[in-house]
Order: structure tokens, then sequence, then C-alpha cells
């Protein structure tokens, strides 16, 4: 099986060098605060794919593992930020759950990993927490809750369907600085949708032939625009979504 070492990500300062190395930046933060920003959560494994690589841009999902991303100090505090307030929920009881699911891929086994925020078992909920801005705003406008989250709520319950737990209901939760939004998503089955989605992304990595780029709301943030064959509708759509 190929094995793909995951790129380090390179964060660039208001200075344009890098955090680590930039005396500007360095001079009253300590070193380990932006070697922080640049860790990534969870390590690739050859064959295994994490929940939110299927829900995302899968073009994303696949530069992601074989290119070297840069961002902005704020896009990698935001995404630091929004870890943070994961690990506060754990001082209320929360306790994230691990689950997966596998299947076999023309002799190969494909695993699927998902990381759920919490599992009330009184109530048979799965909560998903997502730190956003301007939720309200959000809200009003329809903008919440999104596809992709939809989508990765509903494999939880897929996932957790096979170990045979029982889940009536999926709760997003988005949050910002100020404001909670609480959305219900319905129940559905996402097995087959789960094996088509890791199926195209892992035979494109053993093809090296880039996925179908699939512009979205995800394309203002993402690091990879520069470089995406939909670069020019990804920008359009950015100046849309302003």
């Amino acid at each position: 099986m190929q094995r793909i070492t995951k790129p380090s990500r390179l964060v660039r300062c208001e200075h344009q060098n890098d955090v680590l190395s930039c005396p500007d930046c360095n001079e009253l933060m300590p070193a380990s605060f932006w070697s922080r920003m640049r860790q990534d959560r969870f390590a690739s494994e050859p064959g295994t794919y994490h929940v939110t690589s299927l829900t995302n841009c899968l073009t994303k999902s696949y530069f992601e593992r074989t290119s070297s991303a840069e961002e902005t100090v704020e896009s990698a505090w935001a995404k630091l930020r929004g870890s943070l307030i994961h690990y506060v929920t754990r001082s209320i009881g929360w306790s994230e759950l691990r689950a997966r699911m596998t299947f076999d891929l023309e002799g190969e086994k494909i695993t699927i990993v998902g990381y759920i925020d919490a599992y009330d078992p009184e109530t048979a909920t799965i909560y998903d927490l997502k730190t956003t801005r301007f939720v309200n705003w959000q809200a009003d406008k329809g903008f919440i809750p999104r596809l992709n989250h939809i989508a990765q709520v509903q494999c939880y319950y897929t996932m957790l369907d096979l170990y045979g737990i029982p889940v009536s209901r999926l709760v997003l939760i988005y949050v910002d600085d100020k404001n909670i939004v609480t959305r219900q998503v319905p129940l559905g089955s996402r097995k087959q949708w789960i094996i088509q989605r890791a199926t195209l992304l892992h035979r494109a990595f053993m093809s090296s032939g880039l996925p179908k780029p699939e512009v979205s709301s995800g394309c203002k943030y993402c690091s990879f625009v520069e470089v995406c064959p939909q670069k020019p509708e990804a920008l359009k759509f950015r100046e849309v979504v302003r």
C-alpha cells in the first residue's frame, strides 16, 4: 500500500515570514505557541480516512495529504481556537467518542474513522460542536446548518448504528464568542455514501489523480485555492460569500 507522508503546514505572518522563523513574531511570543498552530490533530495513515475528509471537498482532502499547505496566522488561529473550545467542553462532562467502520475495496481494507463530540445515552442524541463567526447572522440567512455538517453528523449516526448503539436525534451546535445556535438534523444512513466517497479518494491517492473539485462555501477558507484546478470559480465564490 502506498504510504503518504503528510507535509507540514507553513503559517505565514503579517510580515510575510513563517511564524516559527520570524524575529518580530517571536520577540514577545513563545515559539511553542506558533509551533502548536502548525500541528495537525490527526496523522495520515494509508487506507484510513476521517469522516471530515469525506464530507469536505475531496480535492482539498487530497491536497492535505500530498501538498505543503500555507495559511495565514488568522486561519491557523481560528482552527486552534476551535480546538480549544472543544477541549473546554470536556470540563462540562462531554466525552469524545471514537467510531470506526471498514469495508473491502478490491481486496484492500479501508477504514473510516470518526470522532463524535458527545453522545447522550439517556436521550440517544449525538451532539457535534461547530465554532464559527456571526452565528446569529448565519442562522438568519439560512447558512447553517451547512450541508457538509449535516453529512458529517449523519455519518456518525451511520457508524454508531453499525455498533448497535441507538440514536434518535442528531444535533449540531454552532457557537461564536457570544451566541449559541442549535439545529436538529434528520436521521439518515450514509453507509453507501461513505463507501462511495472513500473509494473515490482512495483511488485518487493510488493513481495520483486529483479528484474533481467541489466548489462551495468552503473555498473561502481553503488553503489550497491557488493550486486548485477550479481556482477561477473558487475565487468568484469567495467574492460572493464575503
